[in-house]
Protein backbone atom coordinates (compact mmCIF):
# COMPACT_ATOMS: atom_id res chain seq x y z
CA UNK A 1 0.00 0.00 0.00
CA UNK A 2 1.25 3.47 -0.88
CA UNK A 3 1.69 6.15 1.70
CA UNK A 4 0.09 9.58 1.44
CA UNK A 5 3.43 11.13 0.48
CA UNK A 6 3.89 8.70 -2.44
CA UNK A 7 0.32 9.32 -3.62
CA UNK A 8 0.92 13.09 -3.62
CA UNK A 9 4.14 12.68 -5.60
CA UNK A 10 2.42 10.48 -8.20
CA UNK A 11 -0.47 12.92 -8.45
CA UNK A 12 1.96 15.83 -8.84
CA UNK A 13 3.83 14.05 -11.67
CA UNK A 14 0.57 13.37 -13.51
CA UNK A 15 -0.51 17.00 -13.12
CA UNK A 16 2.81 18.28 -14.47
CA UNK A 17 2.55 15.91 -17.43
CA UNK A 18 -0.94 17.18 -18.24
CA UNK A 19 0.18 20.81 -17.89
CA UNK A 20 3.00 20.25 -20.39
CA UNK A 21 0.55 18.61 -22.80
CA UNK A 22 -1.88 21.54 -22.47
CA UNK A 23 0.89 23.96 -23.44
CA UNK A 24 1.11 22.32 -26.87
CA UNK A 25 -2.63 22.18 -27.51
CA UNK A 26 -4.19 25.21 -29.22
CA UNK A 27 -7.73 25.91 -28.23
CA UNK A 28 -10.17 27.12 -30.86
CA UNK A 29 -10.33 30.60 -29.29
CA UNK A 30 -6.55 30.97 -29.50
CA UNK A 31 -6.16 30.04 -33.17
CA UNK A 32 -5.62 33.18 -35.27
CA UNK A 33 -7.70 33.62 -38.36
CA UNK A 34 -5.81 34.16 -41.58
CA UNK A 35 -7.30 36.43 -44.20
CA UNK A 36 -5.90 36.30 -47.70
CA UNK A 37 -5.81 39.54 -49.64
CA UNK A 38 -5.51 39.12 -53.37
CA UNK A 39 -4.04 42.60 -53.68
CA UNK A 40 -4.33 44.94 -56.66
CA UNK A 41 -2.96 42.54 -59.22
CA UNK A 42 -0.39 39.94 -60.06
CA UNK A 43 2.29 38.94 -62.52
CA UNK A 44 1.54 35.82 -64.52
CA UNK A 45 4.69 33.79 -65.05
CA UNK A 46 4.33 30.90 -67.43
CA UNK A 47 0.94 29.27 -67.72
CA UNK A 48 -0.30 29.19 -64.14
CA UNK A 49 2.22 30.69 -61.69
CA UNK A 50 1.09 34.02 -60.17
CA UNK A 51 2.91 36.50 -57.91
CA UNK A 52 0.42 38.77 -56.12
CA UNK A 53 1.22 42.40 -55.26
CA UNK A 54 -0.40 44.69 -52.70
CA UNK A 55 0.66 47.84 -54.62
CA UNK A 56 0.55 48.20 -58.37
CA UNK A 57 4.01 48.63 -59.95
CA UNK A 58 4.47 51.74 -62.08
CA UNK A 59 4.06 51.58 -65.86
CA UNK A 60 7.81 51.52 -66.53
CA UNK A 61 8.34 48.53 -64.22
CA UNK A 62 5.42 46.63 -65.80
CA UNK A 63 6.68 47.41 -69.33
CA UNK A 64 10.23 46.21 -68.72
CA UNK A 65 9.04 43.13 -66.81
CA UNK A 66 7.02 42.19 -69.87
CA UNK A 67 9.82 43.08 -72.30
CA UNK A 68 12.80 41.44 -70.56
CA UNK A 69 11.24 38.72 -68.39
CA UNK A 70 8.05 37.92 -70.28
CA UNK A 71 5.91 38.48 -67.16
CA UNK A 72 2.35 39.58 -67.84
CA UNK A 73 0.62 41.97 -65.38
CA UNK A 74 -3.02 41.15 -64.52
CA UNK A 75 -5.24 43.66 -62.64
CA UNK A 76 -7.69 42.29 -60.04
CA UNK A 77 -10.91 44.17 -60.64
Amino acid sequence: MKTQKEKKQINKRQTNKNDRYDDFVMRSGEVPTVKFNKGVGSYKIGRSFLIHFEQKPNAVHRFFSKLFLGWEWIDNK
